[in-house]
Order: structure tokens, then C-alpha cells, then sequence
């Protein structure tokens, strides 16, 4: 359940990261003539950092739930 809780929240923060971020205009033009042709992966590499971020927040957030102290509920 967390895992596709976690792809559900990475998919809305990508979009909403990068649509107001693009990685071309951060700055980085010196670096790499061709900063465009990386831009796919610079959108990978952030869902996949989204998605790791989301899955052990979803993750740790179900193993407190399970783990109640004892005689609570």
C-alpha cells in the first residue's frame, strides 16, 4: 500500500516541482553545453528522489501504526 501511495505522491510533486522549475534555467548552462539533452534525466533522477522521500515517510508512518503501545489503541 505505501508503494503505490508513494508513486501517487511523487507523480504530483514532479509535476509540481518542475513546473516551475526547469533544470535548464537554474544556471547551469556553463557547466554542460547541452544542459536539454539531459533534461529527461534530471526529471527521472527527481521522481525517483520524490518517490524514495514519499515511500519511507508512507513506510515509517504505517510501522507507527502497527507498533501502538501495548493496553492503547
Amino acid at each position: 500500500m505505501a508503494l503505490w501511495t508513494s508513486f501517487l505522491v511523487a507523480c504530483v510533486e514532479t509535476m509540481i516541482v518542475f513546473a516551475f522549475l526547469d533544470p535548464v534555467t537554474l544556471g547551469f548552462e556553463g557547466l554542460v553545453p547541452s544542459l536539454t539533452a539531459l533534461r529527461p534525466m534530471i526529471y527521472g533522477c527527481g521522481f525517483f528522489l520524490f518517490w524514495s522521500f514519499a515511500f519511507i515517510a508512507a513506510g515509517l508512518t504505517a510501522y507507527m501504526l502497527e507498533t501502538s503501545p501495548r493496553g492503547k489503541s
